[in-house]
């Protein structure tokens, strides 16, 4: 009973992590002598009387609530004794079990106090049908004032019935999330409007606390604020510096909190009431893109007349002074995310299963991405049909209402003079009937248009910038008669969602859905895709809830925080020191030089000019948390770029191997066209790679002087967070995954890692950079020094594991993991444990504010799916709950933001299905195991491999509809935690050393693992060969003492690195 209980609240215990647990008797443990609860009465009111009879159950090994006799006109309400405090704009959700017959809900009750004071309302019911069986409930309330009678303060949660209602509650849980945004007042549509006027004229003090007649010369004029905007244009025309006042009146009938938001192009201050609320005078808006949330302020208004006013100041861009109240700003959902696939066409494979012909493309990285993508081509001189095979597709459920389709459309023509105009329809259709979302192109504009198909009476053109691509276009709708389309770029990481409403979707509940795409003049028209999926989609809030500390500096000086420094090259040799650096695989090494105190690495063409090559160098030392900084001038030219990053050889999981932090690439610094100045942009990432997928999110940043500057760049990385900076001042960004104003990244808004990194230098070569023969070569870019600065740990708690899973290495779904550590304080600051938190290879799984620390992890994809494990980043890849390894780390902070970490437990999650030895004979020991000789049974049951085709054997003769990359005599392709299983049969029980035959060329790689019958038996170490640059199998790697038991034994090799090719492995008796 109680392992069911668990499986039914996972939704729910994830909604806990995230808020304040409200003490509700909701297990109906405190009651009186008679029986009945003393946590919860009765409402007394004559429209509940009489009276219906309650009692408290024990039916094993739980108690419940049981209702009956319900014969009041109004049903029945059962109510908390005690009120929780509450606030306008907090959100309340309650979790329940209820069995029986009839109508029941549950309700909150609005007084101004906890304690005394008035009634002031109630929330809209929240009901529900009730059944024979137990089923589980969750209902969501957001606290509201009264409009007319006063400001709520506290709330009790009820539990009510219709007439004639027979019911059990039980397992009661209540969470409170704080508000992020208080008030109802809506913002005035009406505005009186001076303009234009001196920017630096200053209104008299009385004067802001009334709407004026004239001001500055300037008489009134009437705006109408539409879609929270007043463009200022019509009044005194574009152009920059120019200045307009905006005056309106807010009527509150009760003194109580509010909230404003608001943001200008370029420069603003907003008042209320005479007082400032907002002013971005002195830098301007900087956020992007322009919307009324970008600046927050929480008055309180007083009952009465309320006067708002606010000045602009123009910028570039436009004239625009947009402004939100508490409402409107609730209703901005920052991103939407796909969040089940029930049709997907990747382009990744030889074939597709979509409509229109495409011609299947490697297409190009996206910039930040680190991956190439398969992608499809359309060429149509009319109009095709791009959909799946003919099926219906229906609203998801309630906890997914989106039905969605998404598409990441690349561009529209791969070159700037294959751009032809076009239109691309996404269509909903039922029957005769349908509903289109239409995306205009035109080649020669940088501007998309959206709009709806049929345009709906208060339906908006929507413009997007072309830049923005490649982005994901997701359109969706729910069965409430909703629509939404969310576009999220991966150039930027904005997030843009526009919504409106259409009974189309509320009539229909089945649809065919898809795409059509046309040419809208006689040339033939191009667009390139990726990830064409069909399925749910959700909302996201950008900000997370989990409590942390974090210190942002806005200026960070290592030596004055007396940091020490454990690395330096000032560069003031003749050389590249080759002491303290290496060279990636792939570098020219004569292109990294050394030349009057500057490091300088050069791009240039390849002898046959078919593509440029460059330099990587990589320190030998690795490092865990620090300051990292670098004085630079960057390059300019198409076709390269140049980073500074910190990353391993070839990470796949934060906990284990590494991770990706790219200071900049400067490939968004190349001219918009060739031959046009350069631009000002600098692109910073964080990539985490683990269980297969690649996580990633990114910021852009402006440079604040010319290219032809050196800059000094840093990361300060610490446990919890990793922040940029430049010229010794944190850089300003924003980003849709983030709740910072500043390139930062964490472990709950982002993701963690504990592993040791290298620094590194590059000149990067591909078409991230721009086209080369755009570019003029050969060109450098040049490094002044670096310096690397240790995170001083002393006054870090301890932490240490009480408890783990057992020793096998492998698991199976549906296994319950335990952990439980205990924490001691830091004996230097003796600062009290704050939170401990679970961790599966750099993503938050559960959290504890206090002991027992003990946590269980089911793996189950119903419980992961509650975590932001499955979380994608900005390239949409979902961690989806498979077959996997997974590193589980549980860490410590206290309330000085020290954080301690224990060293991950690393679990191979398999199919519980048995392999098969190949062709039916199993391998014999002593002797000699053929390595492309692995059991039979397929992905996930014999071998897990990472690309769906064998790219080693061309002939696609060996072994055909398997992924292992393997010949008749040899495993290539080796990509980190793929592993093979290798049926054998053992002569004798003993005591084995084997030799592995292996090459590869390549630095710093980690041994593969062994395990027998699932238990580890050892590690065969890897050192490159001396032959460089090939891949030859010379090398050989020896373990020894392996346990093998005779008879039938199941072996399974387990890759922890990649770039090994490995022919096989000799076993003979010690």
């Amino acid at each position: 009973m109680k392992i069911k209980f668990l499986f039914a609240f996972t939704s729910f215990l994830s909604l806990i992590l995230l808020a304040q647990e409200l003490p509700i008797d909701g297990t109906f443990s405190q009651n009186k002598a008679d029986g009945t609860s003393a946590s919860w009465e009765l409402h007394p009111w004559y429209g509940y009387q009489p009276l219906a009879s309650i009692q408290v159950k024990t039916a094993g090994d739980f108690n419940s609530l049981g209702v009956d006799k319900v014969e009041a006109e109004y049903g029945t309400c059962i109510r908390t004794v005690q009120r929780f405090p509450g606030r306008s704009g907090d959100e309340v959700k309650i979790a329940l079990r209820a069995r029986g017959k009839g109508t029941a809900g549950v309700q909150l009750h609005y007084f101004t106090k906890t304690t005394g004071g008035i009634w002031l309302q109630t929330s809209p019911a929240k009901k529900f049908s009730l059944t024979d069986e137990w089923k589980e409930h969750l209902l969501s309330f957001t606290i509201t004032n009264a409009a007319t009678t006063g400001e709520t303060g506290a709330f009790h949660i009820c539990l009510i019935g219709e007439k004639g209602m027979q019911a059990e509650f039980a397992n009661v849980s209540g969470v409170l999330n704080e508000g992020k945004y208080r008030g109802e007042q809506a913002m005035p549509v009406q505005w009186q409007v001076f303009a234009p006027v001196d920017k630096d004229f200053q209104p008299a003090p009385e004067d802001l606390n009334s709407i004026p007649s004239s001001l500055a010369g300037q008489t009134a004029q009437k705006m109408m604020m539409i879609a929270n905007q007043l463009d200022m244009a019509v009044l005194m025309g574009a152009g920059v510096g120019k200045c307009a006042w905006a005056f309106a009146e807010i009527e509150s009938k009760i003194e109580c909190d509010w909230t404003i938001g608001a943001g200008a192009d370029w420069w603003m201050v907003v008042y209320l009431n005479g007082e400032k609320l907002l002013d971005t005078s002195e830098h301007g808006n900087q956020k992007s893109p322009l919307r009324y949330d970008n600046h927050i302020a929480r008055p309180r208004l007083k009952a009465g007349r309320n006067i708002i006013a606010a000045k602009i100041i123009t910028g570039k861009a436009s004239s625009i002074l947009t402004l939100g109240g508490p409402q409107d700003l609730r209703k901005i959902i920052t991103r939407m995310n796909m969040s089940g696939i029930t049709w997907i066409e990747s382009f990744d494979s030889e074939t597709v299963t979509c409509s229109g012909n495409p011609k299947l493309i490697q297409g190009h990285p996206s910039p930040g991405l680190n991956h190439f993508t398969g992608q499809g081509l359309f060429r149509t001189a009319k109009q095709i049909l791009i959909a799946p095979p003919e099926q219906k597709f229906t609203y998801p459920s309630n906890d997914k209402p989106y039905l969605a389709t998404s598409i990441r459309i690349q561009n529209f023509g791969r070159e700037e003079d294959t751009r032809r105009n076009s239109e691309l329809d996404a269509f909903f259709k039922a029957g005769t009937e349908e509903f289109r979302f239409r995306l205009l192109h035109q080649a020669n504009k940088e501007q998309l248009i959206l709009k709806t198909i049929p345009a709906l009476p208060d339906a908006r053109e929507i413009s997007i910038p072309y830049k923005i691509l490649p982005a994901d276009f997701i359109f969706a709708a729910t069965s409430d008669g909703e629509y939404a389309v969310a576009i999220n770029s991966l150039v930027d990481s904005s997030s843009r969602v526009f919504r409106g409403e259409n009974a189309f979707f509320k009539v229909h509940r089945e649809f065919n859905t898809g795409l059509l795409f046309r040419s809208t003049t006689p040339q033939e028209a191009e667009l390139v895709v990726d990830n064409f999926i069909i399925g749910s989609a959700a909302d996201e809030s950008k900000t997370s809830s989990v409590p942390f500390r974090n210190r942002l500096d806005q200026t960070f000086d290592p030596v004055k925080e007396n940091w020490k420094m454990v690395f330096n090259d000032e560069f003031d040799g003749d050389s590249i020191d080759l002491e303290k650096w290496y060279f990636s695989y792939n570098s020219r090494k004569e292109y990294a030089t050394v030349k009057d105190g500057l490091a300088r690495i050069k791009a240039d063409w390849k002898a046959d000019r078919s593509d440029l090559e460059s330099a990587s160098l990589y320190t030998y030392q690795d490092f865990l948390f620090g300051y990292f900084e670098a004085r630079v001038r960057f390059r300019k030219e198409h076709g390269w770029w140049s980073a500074f990053w910190l990353c391993t050889d070839n990470p796949s999981n934060p906990f284990l191997d590494g991770f990706e932090i790219d200071i900049y690439e400067d490939y968004y610094l190349r001219s918009k066209v060739p031959g046009g100045p350069p631009q000002d942009i600098l692109d910073h990432n964080l990539h985490i790679f683990a269980g297969g997928a690649l996580k990633s999110w990114n910021y852009n940043s402006k440079l604040p002087g010319t290219i032809e500057d050196f800059y000094v760049i840093g990361c300060k990385w610490t446990p919890f967070e990793i922040s940029y900076y430049l010229n010794g001042n944190l850089i300003a960004s924003s980003a849709s995954h983030s709740p910072y104003d500043s390139v930062t990244f964490d472990p709950f808004n982002h993701g963690a890692g504990f592993t040791p990194l290298k620094a590194i230098l590059s000149g990067c070569c591909g078409r991230s950079g721009g086209d080369p023969k755009d570019g003029n070569f050969p060109e450098e870019f040049m490094v002044d020094y670096v310096r690397i600065y240790e995170y001083p740990r002393d006054k870090e708690p301890k932490i240490w594991l009480t408890e783990q899973p057992p020793a096998d290495f492998t698991v199976q779904k549906g296994a319950i993991l335990t952990f439980e550590v205990e924490v001691e304080p830091s004996r230097i600051s003796n600062a009290p444990i704050e939170t401990v938190y679970l961790f599966d290879s750099g993503f938050l799984l559960d959290y504890k504010r206090k002991p027992p620390y003990r946590f269980e992890v089911m793996m189950t994809k119903e419980y992961y799916d509650t975590t932001d494990y499955v979380k994608p980043g900005r390239s949409d890849k979902k961690l989806e709950f498979a077959p996997a390894l997974h590193a589980f780390s549980l860490v410590a902070q206290d309330t000085q933001g020290q954080v301690a970490f224990t060293e991950p437990v690393v679990k191979l999650l398999r199919s519980s299905q048995q392999s098969s030895p190949y062709q039916g004979v199993a391998q014999r020991i002593p002797g000699t195991i053929s390595m492309p000789r692995y059991d039979e049974g397929g992905q996930h049951v014999a071998y897990f491999d990472t690309t769906e085709a064998n790219t080693i054997d061309k002939s696609k003769t060996f072994r055909p509809g398997e992924g292992v990359d393997a010949g008749k005599n040899v495993v290539g392709g080796v990509f980190p935690w793929e592993w093979m299983n290798y049926t054998v049969d053992v002569e004798k029980t003993g005591t084995y050393s084997a030799k592995l035959s292996y090459g590869t060329p390549l630095l710093n790689r980690r041994g593969f693992l062994l395990l027998v019958n699932n238990k580890p038996a050892g590690e065969f170490p890897v050192v490159t060969h001396a032959l460089e640059k090939t891949w030859e199998i010379t090398s050989i790697s020896e373990l020894k003492g392996i346990q093998l038991q005779a008879g039938r034994n199941v072996l399974t090799f387990i890759a922890q690195s990649g770039g090994i090719n490995i022919r096989d492995i000799v076993f003979v008796a010690e």
